[in-house]
């Protein structure tokens, strides 16, 4: 478990360079237009949706779950170190394809190699461990992916990405050694076999093809998580995208205007991800005690109420007293479903099966919640809410959640029953 602890920390400092500089990297630097950055965004999540089902045949013919996620890991490094080559050519006409093409490649072998990563985790870690386990590791990845996240901001201070681009090739740089000692301590990670995890009854989980799955998904313990997760994320999405746009948007076009006062914008957008470092050693003890199933149940209901902030009059306050709540929600949510998908299968190639398609139907609700989301905004008449339309998306999306929320109160057990 050390060697799985170490990792997570060390791939933190990755994972904050594509979420902060991969965007600026191709839109700044390299002067891609909106339908590259549209792309990036969207072929990962189809892609996702089609490969997802295949995790099993691709770990198999890359010689296992282990070998599949150390190998994906270092592949990712590799597509990272490429765009080196587009960086130092901004002017040329094949850079932003070349680029695009790398950066949704590092997107797609995270996907690829969360199920094998998920199969040899349920194999090391005790099941009675596993949400004190998720909630010590997600909260060492975040703190170094926000320190990291922090050092580039220093390093794109002394060398902005509209100039020179020696600044993006330092984070590159940082970045793929980040993910090459991760890949290595994948490799070097024993595989055990710890028994059943705390997830649902894998013996009632159906074989026999995707059809099958998705048939019989509200008849089975693993299955009927998927659905209440899914159903989840397609309600999240239908305003997310659109959360940071709304702070700073002028209050003219329906936003908060935040743009001219980047101290609360930050404050705002920081508040969920420190509330969740903070929570997560707690709440990892909560899903151990109650199971994680509960504790899931409990995380989905606690996050109907970040949208509620925006729907209040009275400035960004309600937003960040929201945000809090939200950051709670998350660190449950965060450390029940890892435990959840360790746990699907006692067999690793079985659990990395469920996994991929757990992870193909999710995707496809968050495809179908941003495409409707997007859809609403851009084409749909909304009525304003409090004069913004913005106001009234997220209370589609409150409203999107709520289903979950009830098919989650149904079919997952309450706290006496984790």
């Amino acid at each position: 478990m050390a060697i799985a602890f170490v990792e997570g920390t060390v791939a933190g400092a990755m994972f904050g360079a594509i979420d902060t500089w991969m965007v600026p990297l191709l839109q700044v630097h390299l002067g891609a237009g909106a339908t590259a950055i549209g792309l990036l965004a969207v072929v990962p999540q189809f892609l996702g949706v089609g490969l997802g089902p295949c995790a099993g045949w691709i770990n198999r013919w890359l010689g296992g779950d282990h070998a599949a996620a150390w190998r994906f890991a270092l592949l990712q490094a590799l597509l990272l170190l490429g765009l080196s080559i587009p960086l130092h050519a901004p002017g040329a006409a094949w850079a932003v394809p070349v680029a695009l093409t790398l950066a949704i490649g590092v997107t797609v072998t995270g996907l690829l190699g969360g199920p094998g990563w998920m199969a040899v985790m349920g194999g090391i870690i005790p099941r009675r461990v596993m949400g004190r386990f998720a909630g010590r590791r997600n909260r060492s990845f975040h703190a170094c992916r926000l320190l990291a996240i922090g050092l580039y901001a220093l390093i794109m201070e002394a060398a902005p990405a509209t100039g020179s681009p020696w600044g993006l090739q330092a984070v590159l740089v940082i970045a793929v050694v980040s993910r090459i000692v991760s890949a290595m301590l994948l490799r070097i990670q024993p595989v055990g076999t710890v028994g059943p995890g705390p997830g649902p009854s894998p013996t009632t989980e159906p074989d026999g093809g995707l059809l099958r799955y998705l048939g019989q998904m509200a008849a089975t313990p693993f299955g009927r998580f998927t659905l209440v997760w899914a159903l989840f994320q397609g309600g999240l999405q239908v305003g997310l995208p659109f959360f940071a746009i709304f702070l700073v948007e002028p209050p003219a076009a329906g936003g908060l205007g935040l743009a001219s006062d980047p101290l609360i914008f930050s404050l705002i957008l920081s508040t969920a991800p420190i509330v969740r470092l903070v929570a997560y050693p707690m709440a990892g003890r909560f899903a151990d005690r109650h199971g994680p199933a509960a504790t899931l149940r409990m995380a989905i209901w606690l996050l109907l109420l970040p949208p509620l902030g925006c729907l209040v009059p009275g400035g960004w306050w309600p937003i960040l007293l929201a945000e809090v709540v939200g950051g709670i929600g998350w660190s449950l949510a965060e450390v029940a479903l890892q435990p959840l998908l360790f746990g699907s299968h006692p067999d690793a190639a079985q659990r990395a099966r469920l996994v991929g398609r757990h992870q193909a139907v999710v995707m496809a609700a968050v495809v179908a919640g941003s495409g409707l989301g997007t859809l609403l905004i851009t084409h749909g008449s909304l009525p304003l809410w409090e004069g913004s339309a913005y106001r009234t998306l997220m209370a589609v999306s409150l409203a999107a959640r709520i289903p979950a929320a009830l098919l989650a109160r149904r079919f997952l057990p309450g706290l006496r029953g984790g």
